[in-house]
């Protein structure tokens, strides 16, 4: 993916690279809510998520709005790629907090030990997770398969922007919620609040640029 150079599209890419740095600083320095080991499964579930949801997926969403002069085709090459990428950290972000939780036995925010809910924030972050895994798998399947009928000439699937967009809103709502019961500093969560808000804007809310006229029929053949 390459952005064209343009302010907007600087702060995006300058935006999705603070998140991540902020969340592994926040995770492995000795700072408050800090000192996790990296030999452990669990701080690498924040960062995987982290890199798959508020910097990958709203960079992806991110390729069809910056004001680069490329072809709708390339850009759609593009996000194909990077939510691909995203949604391997994703996956591989479950992984880590499923190993983390095996041996204590805590899934969904339950204790399957002590039969005890944990804290409510906790509770609704995770099953806002797995409803957020979901939803990209899904969201995976309906883009494939989208892209095969623009290959044929036909479009379908025309919400597919919209449901992504929806799991960016969704995303960073969840983020919000781990950065508020973690144990950082309240100056610290500021940032993440503000960085976290700002990736949501990029992917959702950036007005997209008009395309050239019969610039999408390129795309399809015949």
């Amino acid at each position: 993916m390459a952005f064209g150079g343009s302010l907007t599209d600087f702060a995006a890419l300058a935006n999705a690279i603070t998140v991540v740095v902020l969340v592994i600083v926040g995770l492995f320095t000795a700072a408050p809510g800090g000192g996790q080991n990296a030999k452990h499964w669990f701080p690498w579930h924040p960062v995987l998520m982290t890199i798959a949801f508020p910097a990958l997926m709203s960079l992806g969403r991110f390729t069809f709005l910056t004001n680069e002069v490329r072809s709708m085709e390339t850009r759609r090459k593009d996000h194909r790629l990077i939510m691909v990428v995203a949604t391997v950290a994703m996956l591989f972000g479950y992984l880590c907090i499923f190993m983390a939780h095996l041996p204590k036995r805590r899934f969904f925010g339950y204790d399957f030990n002590t039969r005890q809910w944990g804290d409510y924030r906790r509770v609704a972050h995770a099953w806002l997770g797995y409803l957020l895994i979901f939803m990209v798998l899904a969201q995976s399947c309906t883009g494939i398969r989208k892209l095969s009928f623009l290959q044929a000439g036909k479009r379908i699937l025309v919400s597919h922007g919209n449901f992504g967009k929806t799991i960016i809103v969704l995303a960073g709502f969840n983020m919000l919620l781990a950065i508020r019961f973690w144990g950082w500093r309240n100056d610290y969560k500021v940032g993440m609040y503000i960085v976290t808000v700002l990736s949501v804007c990029f992917g959702v809310i950036w007005p997209r640029p008009e395309t050239k006229d019969g610039e999408d029929d390129k795309l399809l053949p015949g």
